[in-house]
């Protein structure tokens, strides 16, 4: 590539680089933009490897909240003290949530860490069934569980 300064193509017979140009203003003297360097020393195949490597790293959904049975016995999600206070006062607002453009996953462990009853969370109309199905069944157990020591 040669340096697109004027300068240096009426100065220099042969401009293949211009330290000048690139210490003064940055566009390193290129006629067109270099390339960005991200990953640029790998090969396509090593490329798609690093990325595939990236995307494993990544989780599919968001962990579950714990579930316990509360004073009256409902099995509810462990709350997130954060979350919850931003909420009450009203720094957050849960009718904003519904218009905003969030992921399925984020949006389900978002009312999680509001600490909703498993039971209420399953009448959420965007909440997945098999994410329903998942802590109702973590709620059933822990029903068994309080059934049983009762016995």
């Amino acid at each position: 590539m040669k340096c697109a300064v004027e300068h240096c193509l009426n100065e220099r017979t042969n401009p293949i680089w211009c330290n000048y140009h690139t210490a003064i203003d940055g566009h390193m003297g290129l006629a067109e933009p270099a390339p960005k360097p991200k990953l640029a020393w790998l090969s396509d195949r090593e490329k798609n490897h690093a990325d595939a490597k990236r995307v494993k790293k990544m989780p599919k959904s968001q962990p579950m909240q714990p579930i316990y049975l509360d004073e009256l016995g409902t099995p509810r999600f462990k709350d997130n003290a954060i979350i919850r206070k931003l909420v009450d006062n009203e720094i957050i607002d849960l009718n904003k949530i519904d218009t905003q453009d969030f992921p399925v996953a984020d949006v389900e462990q978002f009312w999680q860490l509001l600490g909703y009853s498993t039971s209420g969370y399953g009448g959420l109309d965007f909440v997945r069934r098999k994410t329903v199905a998942m802590a109702d069944e973590k709620a059933v157990a822990l029903l068994d569980k309080k059934k049983a020591n009762r016995s």
